[in-house]
């Protein structure tokens, strides 16, 4: 869960970065792209804050911080399927592609129920006792590692 919450944040990371770059004028100076720009740069800084509770969360085995990232991961990949219609769909649709279309919608949502699995199940293994500091090192240590 903390790996997952990892990458995500990175990646959001990377989002904010090149959201602000380009909005500055740096790589991407097209301006019907500014939008989107602006978009993935509140999306990534949501998704920056909204991820980092995630990993507090795991760490210290605390369903508090899963209220906020279930949500959000359902918000992202709706934005990420309207992003993906809005600003792509033209451009298969000119190459006459409709395929290369519906497979990135399609990977978007499989993404997010990807992510949504691995969440959701690290909350009902702490909500369940399963998972919590006790029974890590007993358990779960001795599974991961071979101990």
């Amino acid at each position: 869960m903390i790996i997952i919450s990892t990458i995500l944040l990175i990646i959001d990371i990377i989002v904010v970065i090149v959201g602000a770059v380009n909005l500055a004028g740096g790589w991407d100076t097209n301006p019907e792209h500014k939008t989107w720009y602006q978009w993935s740069l509140i999306g990534g800084s949501i998704g920056v804050v909204v991820y980092s509770l995630a990993i507090c969360g795991a760490i210290s085995y605390n369903l508090l911080p899963f209220l906020l990232v279930v949500p959000w991961v359902i918000v992202d990949a709706v934005m990420g399927v309207l992003a993906y219609n809005e600003y792509d769909y033209q451009e298969y649709a000119n190459e006459g592609n409709q395929g290369g279309y519906i497979a990135g919608i399609i990977a978007v949502v499989i993404w997010a129920l990807f992510v949504l699995y691995i969440y959701i199940t690290f909350a009902a293994e702490v909500k369940s006792g399963m998972m919590s500091k006790e029974t890590y090192y007993t358990r779960e240590l001795q599974s991961c590692c071979c101990v």
